[in-house]
This record gives structure tokens, C-alpha cells and sequence, in this order.
């Protein structure tokens, strides 16, 4: 069965994306509209999107990571500008402020660990920035964001 997920999450699997559709993302509090093509990146029953290049990424990541013996899923992926204002009202410590979330843009996940000693932030630590992804929070180990493979591994905090 595990085998059979793996394989439909690497070719895509059926009705895993969304028509590419205008989304208002927010750099820095301003914001711009964007076209993007969100992409499932489902790994564990339950819908999450990802931008199209970050979540074909993603998927390679996730592969590696399984052949390694490691099972990375997304809690949270993308997140529209009001579903991120209605997560800052419950939890004002740990989301950022609607306008100023990479989930708005469809860049970041919320992985399925919250420890830094756990064996998904570690092979993430150590293999993610080879697939674009890098820990942006200190303070949320289960939070990466897709830069792409151009930025150096010491751009990660």
C-alpha cells in the first residue's frame, strides 16, 4: 500500500491539481497577484497544495527521503489570505500576520514533526536545501520553505 502512495504521489497520481487560478501572495505586506498552478501534495490522507515548481520538488524530496527510510507528510501547505487571518486570531504566537505568510504563496509546509532530534528535521536539515527546501524559523522546526536550488545552504537560520 505504502508503495502504491509513493508511486502515485512521484507521477502525480489522479486529481492532483487545480486549474491554474489567480492568487493574491504578499511580499513583505504588499500585495501582487499572481497565476500558479497548485499541485496536491497529499501524503497523508488530506489535501495540501503546494506552487507547482515547489511541489514537484517537494515530491522528489519526499521520494529521497523514503528511500532512506524517512516519511515526510505536509500538515500545511498553501493557505488563502483569509485562512491565514482566521489561524492569527487562534493562535497569535506562531502565525504570521495574514500578508506576510510564504503559505500565501504556495512556498511553504508545515511538516509532520515538531522536534529538532526528530529523523525528519534532521534529514530535512541535511538534505532539503538539495532539493530547495530550508527551515526559515528558528522557533518552527516543522516549517520549510522552498527557495530553490540557487540559494546556498547558509541563507538557512
Amino acid at each position: 500500500m505504502i508503495l502504491i502512495s509513493l508511486f502515485a504521489l512521484l507521477v502525480g497520481g489522479a486529481n492532483t491539481e487545480q486549474e491554474p487560478r489567480l492568487i493574491v501572495g504578499y511580499k513583505d505586506g504588499s500585495p501582487f497577484v499572481f497565476q500558479a498552478q497548485l499541485i496536491d501534495v497529499d501524503t497523508n490522507g488530506r489535501s495540501q497544495y503546494l506552487e507547482e515548481e515547489a511541489a514537484f520538488a517537494y515530491r522528489r524530496m519526499v521520494a529521497a527521503a523514503f528511500s532512506d527510510g524517512v516519511t515526510i507528510e505536509v500538515n500545511y501547505g498553501f493557505r488563502s489570505h483569509d485562512e491565514q487571518k482566521r489561524l492569527r486570531r487562534r493562535n497569535r504566537r506562531l502565525a504570521a500576520p495574514a500578508g506576510k505568510s510564504p503559505h500565501e504563496e504556495g512556498i511553504a509546509v508545515d511538516i509532520n514533526h515538531s522536534k529538532r532530534r526528530s529523523p525528519v528535521y534532521r534529514w530535512l536539515i541535511k538534505n532539503g536545501p538539495s532539493f530547495g527546501f530550508y527551515n526559515t524559523i528558528r522557533y518552527e522546526p516543522w516549517h520549510f520553505e522552498y527557495k530553490g536550488h540557487h540559494h546556498a545552504q547558509d541563507n538557512q537560520v
